[in-house]
């Protein structure tokens, strides 16, 4: 056998990841690209263009199912899709999508934890290594806001925004208004980028926009679904609404 290498990333690949791997395909062609290595907890990935390497978390125990407990990000190469690198974080990594590794600015990488207690561990992939835990409690998810900041949703209805200082510890965190019930109509935990922020839709279809100049700003919602909709008793639902 011999190792194939994989043509440079287009401007259409995408990524398809379930607890059977994370593929990689183009859609310009139909054609799957390559297999990224991992754990089968892996659910996430984030892709760093600047350094040729594509970022999986990974939990791994030692009799396969069970045993001793490793948590790594696993850095992966673009010429080969194969593992260069792990680094060692804390053994807290959530397996639960998307929404849970981003990379911050080109320079720091954010991992949520849940154990169920709520955190995020921050990676310099410069130095590829672990800088520390932020405590995150009540608040999940992590998603880029720009300035080495992350967003996270939480559970009283609002939402949290950590900035990171030069070396990658926390240098501030504000906390927006309420602006959702989580019994009433809550959010999803999946949220969308726009040009200069993030947007978020409710089970009951309402589209929430938000923006990150001068604190948090949430626009008034707005609804994806008619009368006839809301009287038929329509709702979102799918781990991945919306695109």
């Amino acid at each position: 056998m011999g190792t194939a290498k994989a043509p440079a990333p287009g401007p259409h690949w995408f990524y398809v990841i379930d607890f059977a791997g994370i593929y990689v395909f183009d859609a310009a062609s139909g054609e799957m690209q390559g297999k990224l290595n991992g754990s089968a907890y892996s659910l996430a990935v984030a892709t760093d263009m600047a350094r040729g390497a594509i970022y999986v978390p990974a939990s791994f125990y030692s009799r396969g199912s069970y045993g001793e407990r490793s948590d790594y990000i696993v850095i992966n190469d673009f010429e080969n899709l194969a593992p260069v690198h792990e680094i060692k974080v804390p053994d807290k990594l959530a397996a639960i999508g998307p929404s849970n590794l981003a990379l911050l600015d080109d320079r720091y990488l954010a991992a949520y934890n849940l154990t169920p207690g709520m955190s995020v561990s921050i990676i310099d992939v410069e130095q590829r290594s672990f800088v520390g835990e932020i405590s995150t409690a009540g608040c999940a998810m992590v998603y880029p806001t720009g300035n080495a900041g992350f967003m996270q949703m939480c559970g009283d209805g609002t939402l949290q925004v950590i900035t990171l200082d030069a070396s990658g510890n926390e240098a501030d965190r504000q906390r927006s208004r309420k602006f959702f019930n989580i019994d009433d109509d809550p959010v999803m935990d999946y949220a969308v980028a726009s040009a200069n922020g993030w947007i978020l839709v409710s089970y009951a279809g309402q589209i929430y926009e938000t923006t990150f100049d001068n604190g948090i700003r949430i626009g008034k919602p707005w609804s994806l679904l008619t009368e006839e909709d809301v009287e038929d008793g329509w709702r979102i639902s799918g781990e991945q609404a919306m695109a």
